[in-house]
């Protein structure tokens, strides 16, 4: 009995249910006419995103470029490139001697991240932005610059190496 009374039940909300799904302009006098917009949702978002394979840090403040191609997204979207780790709360990149023997001390050189002048830091790793636009593969936030090292006839010679982490996101404006 309760079977019969579930499908009574379901059976009246689908008939409710679609007596509310037609939406229709009524035209009833001659020459009565309507607009009725069309609309479409083009989800195509596309991005390659390219970030340099190695940086080199130098005695000289140094750029390096994340780029952008291939460029398509919502006008309410952007893309964009942050550092995860690698640097400290100030923006800086600590690069260790490589190689070192046993039982020596390992060696460190600093140098700062910084976009425009302005220093990374822990509120503020982003280091590119791509959005909807005429130059969409172009970083709005232009070329990041790794500060000189200062180096003197005392750094030990060698190889130093950090690494730095990025991170890709789409979000909405």
């Amino acid at each position: 009995m309760s079977k019969k009374i579930l499908i009574t039940i379901i059976s009246v909300i689908m008939i409710l249910a679609s007596a509310n799904v037609v939406n229709a302009a009524v035209l009833k006098t001659n020459g009565q006419t309507t607009a009725v917009p069309v609309t479409y949702t083009a989800n195509m978002t596309y991005y390659e995103v390219s970030i340099p394979a190695s940086i080199a840090a130098a005695d000289v403040d140094k750029q390096f470029t994340v780029n952008a191609s291939k460029v398509n997204l919502r006008p309410d979207q952007v893309v964009t490139v942050s550092i995860t780790s690698g640097c400290d709360n100030e923006g800086y990149v600590t690069l260790l001697r490589q190689n070192v023997p046993a039982g020596k001390k390992v060696a460190s050189l600093k140098t700062k991240l910084m976009i425009k002048g302005k220093s990374m830091g822990t509120d503020n790793r982003t280091v590119a932005r791509f959005e909807d636009s005429a130059n969409s593969n172009t970083n709005l936030l232009g070329a990041v610059t790794l500060g000189a090292l200062d180096t003197t006839e005392l750094t030990e010679a060698g190889d130093y190496k950090g690494t730095l982490t990025f991170k890709l996101e789409l979000k909405n404006k």
